[in-house]
């Protein structure tokens, strides 16, 4: 079985901007503290630096080789993110790869991440919305549909 060397352009709905793979040349240092359910995390086969577009940040998403992601922890920047993955992988500043998808390239990603989930009224996606409602094909978000009701109950 062939293993993908490439990030998927979305991961747990937030939009990938770096990836690399952990070889033989880099070294996990163990200098991080991430716990997840109560235990600290070790070495990821990937390690990515992805956009958060709801929480308005970056993170370095710790994943399997299937690129799936067991972790993950914020930062303000990406720069930030990067000097930090760095110091818990040593070496793996010469892995990296960067994406530069464009904005058009960026939205289409997340549309077929969410499968065409997409608010008919205001065009927001699923990730920057509290909730989705789908009927008939349609899609309203929350908010729309708080604001439809406001309407009605005006006119």
């Amino acid at each position: 079985m062939q293993i993908n060397q490439k990030a998927p352009p979305v991961i747990d709905s937030s939009l990938v901007r770096a990836f690399a793979t952990v070889s033989l040349e880099v070294t996990f240092t163990g200098r991080q503290c991430v716990i997840v359910d109560g235990v600290k995390v070790g070495p990821a086969s990937r390690v990515v630096i992805a956009s958060n577009q709801n929480c308005n940040d970056y993170l370095i998403l710790l994943c399997n080789d299937k690129w799936e992601s067991f972790a993950a922890a914020g930062f303000p920047t990406m720069d930030e993110a990067r000097a930090t993955a760095e110091r818990w992988y040593d070496g793996i500043s010469k892995h990296w790869v960067l994406t530069n998808y464009s904005t058009d390239e960026d939205r289409r990603h997340l549309e077929e991440y969410f499968g065409g989930a997409v608010c008919s009224f205001c065009g927001a996606l699923p990730n920057q919305v509290e909730s989705m409602i789908e009927g008939n094909g349609v899609y309203i978000c929350d908010k729309c549909a708080i604001e439809s009701l406001r309407s009605v109950d005006e006119g």
